[in-house]
């Protein structure tokens, strides 16, 4: 995968589909590039893959945040970098 995305929230709530396979060493990077995460959050779906060792999403809802995740492996997932 290895993306990084500058996104604009301030039109409203954003959900990224992650991809339905990856491969260890995999990444992704948002960065809120208005600031208003906490308003309008990005919710990364992790389509079927874990989040730290659980299939869920993961929302990312502080101004200015920047979200880096790494896959890294098929038990744990997604795991913040």
């Amino acid at each position: 995968m290895n993306e990084n995305y500058d996104v604009d929230l301030s039109g409203g709530v954003i959900n990224a589909l992650g991809p339905a396979s990856a491969v260890i060493g995999d990444w992704v990077l948002f960065k809120d590039q208005k600031g208003v995460a906490a308003a309008n959050n990005l919710t990364f779906q992790s389509n079927g893959l874990k989040v730290r060792g659980v299939i869920q999403d993961w929302i990312m809802d502080i101004n200015h945040e920047s979200l880096m995740l790494q896959y890294v492996s098929v038990a744990w997932g997604w795991d913040r970098k």
